[in-house]
């Protein structure tokens, strides 16, 4: 493919998504690009490996990181159900289906955990993890958005308490001034 032929990628993204992320002030066109421009697979001739695969993530999950540091969130990045084989108490074997979630985690990890949310295992970036499970482009960004969403919502209320509890602590303040004053002045006479 030469450098002028350029095919058109289309990533289809929720209007309630694109209107978070309006809100949260990010610009969706800008993280899609740089998404997009962080490795052009149609470049490469024959079958790709999960190995190509896997460090395209690896890149697009570095610039995720920063954000997700900034924001010191996880974020769910994959999933996969998978069936489990558990043997009871006397030794019989049975077969249950769990569901199980991959996260980005702020301090530069990649972790698998199961319904109860327990990390089953963790991956450095800079190790090999699976990729077949790991969300699509359009999801990433939703997942993302979706994400920082309901943080922004959190800190919302954190600060409207936080506003609530500084105004009683002001409400309190001259009380006390007025108190000790008096005090001041019974120690006076």
């Amino acid at each position: 493919m030469t450098e002028n032929e350029k095919t058109n990628l289309t990533l289809r993204i929720s209007k309630e998504v694109v209107d978070k992320a309006r809100e949260l002030g990010l610009n969706l066109s800008s993280i899609t690009e740089s998404m997009l421009k962080t490795e052009n697979l149609a470049e490469d001739e024959g079958l790709v490996t999960p190995h190509k695969v896997r460090e395209v993530y690896r890149k697009i999950f570095m610039q995720l990181l920063e954000i997700t540091q900034e924001w010191n969130v996880y974020m769910s990045i994959g999933e996969v159900r998978e069936d489990m084989a558990f043997k009871d108490n006397k030794g019989k074997q049975s077969i249950h289906t769990m569901d199980f979630t991959y996260y980005l985690s702020p301090h530069g990890s990649i972790e698998i955990c199961d319904e109860e949310g327990e990390t089953r295992r963790e991956w450095r970036l800079n190790e090999d993890w699976p990729v077949n499970t790991l969300f699509e482009p359009d999801k990433l960004i939703e997942s993302l958005v979706n994400r920082l969403y309901r943080e922004a919502e959190t800190n919302k209320e954190k600060l409207q308490k936080l506003s609530l509890l500084k105004n009683v602590l002001e409400k309190i303040k001259p009380e006390k001034k007025e108190e000790s004053k008096n005090i001041g002045e019974k120690d006076e006479v």
